[in-house]
């Protein structure tokens, strides 16, 4: 069962509307500029008015800045009222590292759409443990948003109040068919490991797990999901929906390895709870963005995944 004290203290950001204005922000590493203007002119498509924040290529090693820059930009972006959504430009590398730096009683004050994906999974945990905000992990806007249909079911969810994801997938495994119903949360699965201890870590009791996971080894797989068994999380979601694993590989071929459905069979699948695997979500060629926060329903036994309540108001 979900935690309806967790639900109705929800907060959904206001929905967006043509002739508001949304920024662009480093928060991790620097962007590459080739797919700026193919995300700006999306946005645009959509009547925003699109702000780049001035430091957005700015480079300290493999970071878009200094932690107290990143971190003052999102500040200030959420403390501007004129703002009314922050789109993260690229994840990469650091935005756990910003942490320490943001007022969330500032989020809390200034509600408001923020997207974001990959190393951004940081924000999205440490947002959500602090102020229970709605955020979206979806495309990116100088990665991949506007590259093909399914950056539309984002803005579906950013414009639209009575929007609701309903998704069934050719490609998507089901496994202990039943239905469940919880908060989704999660994210990629190297942040939730690295937040795990900390007061960012992420609470899944009664709620479904969405991991994803882009350029490690099976045996990284299997330490980072021991670490969500250790510490109960696995235990604590009542269901779990696995999307996008890209480039996962044995480290040494030399070496026999588990494969990813053995790992995911011994810490997930034995735990009896509905499993949706193979969602196209994170890294993938096909994105379907997801509204962390939102009530949703798994259905392993039609392989199916609902939103059953909008993510904006």
């Amino acid at each position: 069962m979900h935690s309806l004290i967790d639900w109705f203290k929800l907060v959904k950001p206001e929905r967006l509307k043509s002739g508001d204005r949304v920024a662009i922000v480093s928060l991790a590493s620097t962007p590459f500029k080739e797919n700026m203007e193919r995300g700006i002119n999306y946005l645009q498509r959509f009547g925003l008015e699109v702000v780049v924040d001035p430091k957005v290529f700015d480079e300290y090693g493999y970071l878009a800045g200094s932690d107290i820059e990143r971190a003052n930009a999102l500040n200030n972006y959420f403390a501007d009222k004129s703002i009314k959504a922050i789109f993260s430009s690229c994840g990469g590398y650091g935005s756990g590292r910003i942490l320490p730096y943001i007022d969330f009683s500032n989020i809390e004050r200034n509600p408001k759409v923020f997207v974001g994906y990959s190393d951004i999974t940081s924000l999205h945990l440490a947002i959500q443990r602090k102020t229970n905000l709605i955020t979206f992990y979806g495309q990116m806007p100088m990665v991949d948003l506007g590259k093909d249909e399914y950056s539309h079911i984002l803005m579906n969810f950013l414009f639209d109040p009575d929007f609701r994801l309903y998704y069934k997938g050719d490609s998507v495994k089901s496994f202990n068919p039943m239905k469940v119903e919880g908060q989704l949360v999660g994210g990629c699965l190297t942040l939730i490991d690295a937040l795990l201890g900390t007061e960012y870590e992420i609470d899944t009791k009664g709620k479904i797990l969405f991991i994803e996971e882009v350029e490690e080894h099976n045996h990284d797989i299997d330490r980072m999901l021991l670490h969500l068994k250790l510490t109960n999380k696995l235990d604590d979601a009542v269901g779990f929906l696995i999307g996008d694993m890209v480039d996962i590989k044995p480290k040494d071929q030399r070496r026999k390895s588990l494969t990813l459905e053995e790992i995911f069979e011994e810490y997930i699948v034995k735990l009896n709870k509905p499993v949706l695997m193979n969602f196209p979500a994170g890294h993938g060629k096909i994105f379907v963005p997801l509204p962390l926060g939102v009530l949703a329903q798994i259905d392993s036994e039609n392989g199916t995944i609902k939103t059953i309540e909008g993510s904006v108001i």
